[in-house]
Order: C-alpha cells, then structure tokens, then sequence
C-alpha cells in the first residue's frame, strides 16, 4: 500500500485529528487528484463538522471541477452546519466555473449572513486571477 493509499484510507479514521491530517496533507501538501473522490464523500457521511469543513477546504485547494456540484449542494442545504457551508462557499470561489458561480449567487440570499458573506466572497475569487 502506498503513502497516499494509507492517507485516503486515513480520511476515515475515528480520530478526527488524524483524519484532519490526512485531508490537510492530501489537499495542501500533495495535491493528490485521487483524494478528490473521497472527499467529496466525507463532506456528506461525517458527523464531525470539522471533517467537512476540512472536506470542503482541501476540494477548493485541490481546484477539480468534479467537487462543484457537491459544494454547491452542501452550500445550498440550510441544515448544513454554518462553518461548512462558509467553507464550501470559499472553496467555490476557488474552483471556478459556471456551477461554482451559479451556486454562489444563489447563495447571496443566505438567511445565514456569514454565508452571504462568504458568497460574495467566493464570487469576487472566481473575478480575480490567482496570483502565481
């Protein structure tokens, strides 16, 4: 088994610190495509709020296109715990693209105002080019 094959299985671990490890060195640290996939499924099966904050965080930093559709479904649903939905907002902004945009601006009229913030904010992201 490989490093990033024990990282991703690692996504599960009960401890959430070492699950949180996995995801910040897969996402920020590698850039490992083949985390995109897995995820995408612990922002939606974790009870932790953390791990899909987390989640959410390292599809935005990984930039596959892929997690769109699932971010804007988390960013959409109004049970989903605040610090998550401000995170899958931010990571849209840094995503790009038509679903990432047509989320973002429906998200403006968040009844959570952090959120609505966090909207405008991923909507000026996906305006500016990334500095290099």
């Amino acid at each position: 088994m490989t490093f990033v094959e024990r990282l991703i299985r690692t996504l599960c671990h009960p401890e959430p610190t070492r699950a949180g490890l996995a995801i910040d060195i897969l996402a920020e640290r590698l850039r490992e495509p083949r985390a995109v996939e897995p995820l995408i499924e612990l922002m939606s099966t974790s009870k932790d709020a953390a791990i899909p904050r987390q989640a959410a965080r390292g599809l935005g930093l990984l930039g596959d296109r892929r997690a769109a559709r699932p971010l804007a479904t988390i960013l959409a649903n109004l049970e989903t715990p605040l610090v998550v939905s401000i995170e899958a907002a931010l990571a849209l902004g840094r995503l790009g693209g038509d679903a990432a945009a047509t989320a973002l601006r429906a998200a403006f009229d968040d009844r959570r105002p952090s959120v609505s913030r966090a909207a405008q904010q991923g909507l000026a992201a996906l305006r500016q080019p990334e500095a290099e």
